[in-house]
């Protein structure tokens, strides 16, 4: 199973085998005591600890359509308010978009 898959299933309430393990990283001091401890000075925490493999998605949260001007004055923005003002019903279409 991939790392994506055991992922997907985790979030479905299945039963992946294994829930997807996501390293974000180990602290200097925590090594540290892991050194004193007798873990190899040097030694790579992902060979021993192998973590899934991550994908980021970029989410865009920008307003669409984009607004072709942003307001530069306060009385743009209060014409911008006005025409977004979720309670004045005669901004929606009656036809639809």
């Amino acid at each position: 199973m991939t790392p994506r898959q055991r992922f997907h299933k985790t979030l479905h309430y299945g039963s992946p085998g294994q829930i997807p393990y996501f390293e974000e990283g180990i602290r200097a001091d925590t090594l540290a005591v892991w050194e004193s401890q007798g873990y190899p000075s040097g030694a790579d925490p992902q060979s021993l600890f192998p973590a899934d493999a991550r994908e980021e998605i970029k989410l865009d949260l920008d307003p669409h359509p984009r607004f072709k001007v942003w307001p530069s004055t306060f009385k743009e923005l209060d014409s911008l308010r006005e025409r977004l003002d979720s309670a004045d019903l005669s901004r929606i279409s009656e036809t639809g978009p």
